[in-house]
């Protein structure tokens, strides 16, 4: 799609400043601000669903390599979460 915005001149005077302090052209900074100020897409169900089951592996595999010492350390933060939860545990 082609877009024409009209910029200020003090806007344009940003732009160009700012693309050139980045290294980058006008238009890319441009693309690159508009692409992070608009929201996502809303993900399907089996969208959420890959999503999750990809960011579920990389922690596991994360954990893999965790030193005894971290090992320890997060099943201290588990215990510390479950001493606040008498009634019921999360971790046991």
């Amino acid at each position: 799609m082609m877009l024409n915005v009209e910029l200020t001149p003090q806007m344009e005077g940003r732009l160009k400043s700012e693309a050139e302090r980045l290294g980058v052209d006008e238009e890319a900074l441009a693309l690159g601000l508009l692409d992070k100020a608009l929201p996502e897409p809303e993900l399907s169900a089996e969208e959420k669903k890959v999503k999750l089951l990809a960011l579920l592996k990389q922690w596991a595999e994360e954990d893999e390599h965790l030193t005894p010492e971290e090992l320890e350390s997060n099943a201290e933060v588990l215990r510390a979460i479950d001493s606040h939860r008498p009634h019921r545990k999360l971790f046991e």
